[in-house]
C-alpha cells in the first residue's frame, strides 16, 4: 500500500486529514496547522509507514497507533472531567475561586491503570 492510499483510507473516515495532506504531491501541507486531528493522523501515518510491509500489516499498525492515540485522549478527557467535577463540587457553578484539581502526573497514571 502506498502512503497516499493510507491517507485516503483515513480521510474516508475523517475529511480533516485532507486539510493537512496535499493529494497532488503526496506530502503533508506546508504552513500553519489547520486541523490538529488531521495533522496528527497524517503524522501518525508517516511515522508508521513501511513500504516493505504488507497492506494488512500497514493497516494493522495504523489502527494500533490510532487506538493508542484514542486511549491517551480518553485519559486526558477523564482527567479533565474529574477536575471539572471537583471544581464544581467545591467551588460552585459560578466558577469563582481556585480549582481544586490535582495536576500531578499521578492523576494520569491512575487513570491509565483503570482502562
Amino acid at each position: 500500500m502506498k502512503l497516499n492510499d493510507m491517507v485516503n483510507v483515513a480521510a474516508a473516515a475523517y475529511m480533516g486529514v485532507y486539510t493537512e495532506w496535499d493529494r497532488t504531491t503526496g506530502t503533508p501541507r506546508k504552513g500553519p496547522v489547520q486541523d490538529q486531528l488531521g495533522r496528527h493522523i497524517v503524522n501518525t501515518i508517516i511515522d508508521i509507514y513501511d513500504p516493505q510491509a504488507t497492506t494488512a500489516k500497514q493497516l494493522a499498525d495504523l489502527r494500533q497507533a490510532l487506538a493508542m492515540t484514542a486511549m491517551h485522549v480518553n485519559v486526558v478527557a477523564t482527567a479533565v472531567q474529574h477536575c471539572l467535577h471537583q471544581t464544581l463540587k467545591h467551588v460552585g457553578f459560578e466558577g469563582k475561586g481556585e480549582s481544586l484539581c490535582d495536576s500531578s502526573p499521578t492523576v494520569e497514571r491512575e487513570s491509565v491503570k483503570n482502562l
